[in-house]
């Protein structure tokens, strides 16, 4: 959603299964993310479910923390999206 297409759009079936299943997470391409979203998202990636943080633990990551509410916490998600559609 970031990067405004999701990882593998052009994998289609099998083969789409097969990466999602055994390759790796799915990550940010561009340089132009901030170090706290890029922290944030590959914690949400986190394919092994031992190492992933519960929705409790993301929620208090300080992409999410340094906003200080929710209606700042959906701006700055929204504006690193629309930063994605830009490029």
């Amino acid at each position: 959603m970031a990067e405004y297409n999701p990882p593998h759009i052009k994998l289609r079936g099998t083969e789409l299964s097969e990466r999602i299943m055994n390759g790796p997470a799915p990550a940010l391409k561009e340089d132009i993310w901030s170090s706290k979203f890029q922290r944030f998202i590959n914690k949400c990636l986190q394919k092994d479910p031992a190492k992933r943080p519960f929705a409790k633990e993301l929620l208090l990551n300080r992409f999410i923390t340094y906003n200080r509410d929710e209606e700042e916490v959906q701006y700055s998600i929204a504006e690193h999206i629309h930063k994605g559609a830009k490029k």
